[in-house]
């Protein structure tokens, strides 16, 4: 799980580190600015964001109400006049310092499960040097190109962004998506047909190929 805390603070991060280290299986990253964790977070988003309320001129608040989709937002901070801001937010969980390990686990416990039944709509993708959201029901299907990877959208636009085809599917919901090449993804939607060794896409006129490797795993899932 990949994870972000911001608080000015020194010691609440380190009890936030110290906490998902006795829990495992968590990439946390800790900043005391709020300035640069928050670009931190919209640079490459976390699945769970842990925000101190009162941080200096920052107001933990505010900045919440412009977080990327999907991320799950634990606030931490030592004043309770917040919390019903905090659950107006929809965040996950409000933790008042000084919290003990077993509320810590308690909160990241639900955001775990916010996440295991979360269906995503969007994913957010470096083009160039922007961050673009890109709704999922506008893939047709995807191609990889050495470092890169093009995205087919509806009304026949096109994006390329830099990152593997690996490091994507990991973003993509395996029940919409289907990998059957190692160059290409594709979009059940769009299907038209398909046999073991090649896929017909609504409006592409030639067929996408399924991969020798890839054939038994994505021709029960087509």
């Amino acid at each position: 799980m990949k994870a972000i805390a911001i608080d000015d603070e020194p010691i609440a991060l380190t009890i936030i580190q110290e906490f998902c280290r006795r829990i495992g299986g968590i990439n946390l990253l800790t900043f005391t600015s709020a300035r640069e964790g928050m670009q931190a977070v919209w640079n490459d988003p976390p699945q769970v964001l842990f925000l101190d309320i009162r941080m200096g001129n920052a107001n933990g608040v505010e900045l919440a109400r412009n977080l990327p989709m999907d991320t799950q937002l634990i606030f931490t901070t030592a004043y309770t006049e917040y919390a019903f801001d905090g659950f107006e937010l929809n965040a996950v969980d409000y933790l008042h310092k000084p919290f003990s390990y077993e509320r810590f686990q308690k909160a990241l416990t639900k955001a775990r499960q916010q996440l295991d039944t979360q269906i995503p709509t969007t994913i957010t993708l470096k083009v160039e040097h922007r961050l673009v959201p890109v709704t999922l029901t506008e893939i047709i299907y995807i191609e990889a190109l050495d470092n890169y990877v093009r995205l087919y959208l509806t009304e026949k636009r096109k994006l390329m962004s830099q990152m593997t085809m690996t490091e994507l599917v990991g973003l993509l919901p395996k029940n919409v998506f289907v990998r059957i090449h190692r160059s290409f993804i594709v979009n059940r939607t769009f299907i038209e047909s398909f046999n073991r060794q090649e896929v017909y896409i609504k409006g592409l006129l030639r067929p996408l190929p399924i991969g020798r490797t890839y054939s038994a795993k994505a021709y029960p899932q087509l």
